[in-house]
């Protein structure tokens, strides 16, 4: 028998940034039929070793500091569409990065930092996708079924909708909040009686 050393546990490589988004794509080509708007779900470019000038270049052509990894551009949710930034597991994001994310999520996109690998992008998609919302019929206030953990904002939101989601995640702690009691939760009514 062999002391002293657990023969279960094998220490792989940490999978890189590339390798997990290259999983998640291949994970979005097989689950396509059940979500078709993952087509639109595109990485941006932004990382990588390059000479000064290809740099200046892309530089002139936009490419700017921290911008997100992933794009889903697909309305869900009262959000315009989902930004991910991924990150190797272990790693965090930089404050250009965290500046992106929160500047998108005063403009009504969600936001999140994927740092637990693919697995843990593909259950922000799905719930993402998952997400619908409902407006009260008597003050039609838009209120939300599902909520999803984004970049927490550094300032006050800009709109109600984003202070009441913005709200709704702080008192629950919770990636998913059914509304209590079918009661509008704004208003009070009844919603039951629709």
């Amino acid at each position: 028998m062999n002391k002293g050393r657990d023969i279960t546990k094998t220490n792989y490589p940490t999978p890189t940034e590339a390798q997990e988004q290259e999983a998640l794509f291949s994970w979005a080509d097989i689950v396509m039929h059940k979500y078709p708007e993952l087509e639109l779900l595109y990485h941006i470019p932004n990382e990588g070793k390059r000479s000064k000038s290809n740099g200046a270049a892309l530089r002139r052509q936009g490419l700017k500091k921290g911008v997100p990894d992933l794009c889903l551009p697909v309305a869900r949710g009262g959000f315009h569409g989902l930004y991910i930034e991924m990150k190797r597991v272990g790693e965090k994001p930089t404050d250009n990065q965290k500046r992106w994310l929160y500047l998108l999520k005063q403009q009504g996109y969600c936001t999140t930092v994927c740092d637990e690998g693919w697995e843990q992008a593909i259950k922000v998609i799905e719930d993402y996708m998952k997400l619908r919302q409902k407006p009260c019929p008597y003050c039609e206030t838009t209120f939300f079924i599902k909520i999803i953990q984004c970049a927490k904002p550094l300032l006050a939101p800009l709109t109600p909708e984003q202070a009441l989601r913005d709200k709704l995640q702080d008192l629950t702690g919770e990636d998913y909040r059914p509304i209590q009691n079918n009661f509008c939760p704004i208003c009070g009514r009844d919603l039951r009686r629709i």
